[in-house]
């Protein structure tokens, strides 16, 4: 691989600590090629691929380094994360996501993207190991695979642009995550399952909160989170309401950004919570589940025979949800906060995705993407 010492300097500085170019480690580090009679024009095709080009889901509030690359017709995805085990590769392959191989271009590229740092070891080690090699006129260089087992675990996925499982190839890093049972506290499979199904239609700018949702390890805090992904469109049945009024072509969304900077507009939280759930058909009440069984909403009286007792249900539900939000962000006497058992959080948790998700789905071309 030509010009092989300006490629192999981070991992030289994360080896020996400095980029001293001119010490006698740094003149004899090097790594040894696969053929040694090639170029190994693969490694350096690799590398030039996975070099550049690259994004980030920087949405992703957890210390997961992460970088995503398109490649012809394949999406590539990088985790500063261990090897997936076995039961969660499969899962992950029934998506078309698959473990790819790592080659020497792939490792060299990569290690800066990700920030791969040496793995936890004692400073005798590391001198045994590898700071004294160099010393011994046997010494030939580190093989690349070599050094990898010192560096922290990365993965690598890859799955085929015609058959990505999202919508959004950032929503991937996402996805790919909520297999791996340290970001995911969840013990019940139906709302993974409604977590992962949302995260593969859901638009990137809802990623920060999906995932702290899905790996919150409580409850309240995993509801005060899925409540957030809905705050971003609070104000767009209103807008829409004005844009029609006035007649203009602009997205709703760009317009609510407009009244907010230039008239100081606030929108009014239960009427668009209102206005949110009323999205939802009535058999996400009823069928879905069975709201009223809930103790949270066992003193609501809620019916959906007519158009009038539709929306004095949805009201009620909105102002009993809104009420639970504002006690998890406030702070109130202990006798006047809502008493919700545990069982009941996962089915509020589950509405409020579900609305998230039909949200997105009706008011898709009222928002500006990103």
């Amino acid at each position: 691989m030509a010009d092989k010492g300006k490629y192999t300097d981070y991992l030289f500085e994360q080896v020996f600590g400095h980029l001293d170019r001119a010490s006698t480690e740094y003149k004899k580090f090097k790594l040894l090629r696969r053929s040694p009679e090639s170029l190994c024009l693969e490694d350096v095709r690799s590398y030039r691929l996975f070099r550049s080009g690259y994004t980030r889901n920087n949405r992703i509030p957890r210390l997961v380094n992460n970088a995503v690359y398109e490649v012809d017709d394949d999406i590539f995805i990088a985790l500063k994360i261990k090897p997936p085990l076995d039961e969660v590769l499969i899962a992950l392959e029934k998506c078309n996501i698959y473990q790819s191989e790592i080659n020497q271009g792939i490792f060299l590229a990569l290690a800066p993207a990700l920030n791969l740092q040496i793995q936890t070891r004692s400073q005798k080690q590391l001198e045994n190991e590898l700071w004294s090699q160099h010393e011994d006129e046997a010494y030939q260089g580190h093989d690349w695979e070599e050094l990898r087992e010192y560096f922290e675990d990365f993965t690598l996925f890859r799955v085929s642009k015609g058959e990505s499982v999202t919508q959004h190839k950032d929503n991937l890093v996402l996805f790919i995550l909520s297999f791996y049972t340290e970001f995911t506290q969840l013990n019940d499979q139906g709302l993974l399952e409604t977590y992962r199904d949302l995260i593969a239609k859901s638009p990137p700018q809802v990623n920060e909160n999906l995932f702290l949702s899905l790996s919150s390890t409580h409850w309240k805090h995993s509801f005060i989170e899925a409540y957030r992904c809905l705050e971003g469109l609070f104000s767009i049945p209103a807008a829409i309401r004005l844009k029609m009024s006035l007649k203009l072509d602009c997205k709703a969304s760009e317009l609510a950004k407009i009244a907010r900077t230039e008239l100081g507009w606030k929108r009014v939280e239960v009427t668009s919570l209102m206005s949110m759930l009323s999205l939802l058909p009535d058999d996400s009440f009823t069928n879905t589940f069975d709201i009223s069984q809930l103790d949270t909403f066992s003193d609501l009286e809620l019916s959906f025979k007519t158009a009038i007792d539709r929306t004095k249900a949805i009201e009620s539900i909105a102002r009993k949800i809104y009420r639970i939000r504002n006690q998890l962000v406030h702070q109130f006497d202990e006798k006047d906060l809502l008493n919700i058992p545990d069982q009941d959080w996962p089915k509020l948790i589950e509405l409020m995705l579900m609305c998230v998700e039909k949200c997105y789905e009706k008011l898709a071309d009222e928002i500006e993407s990103g």
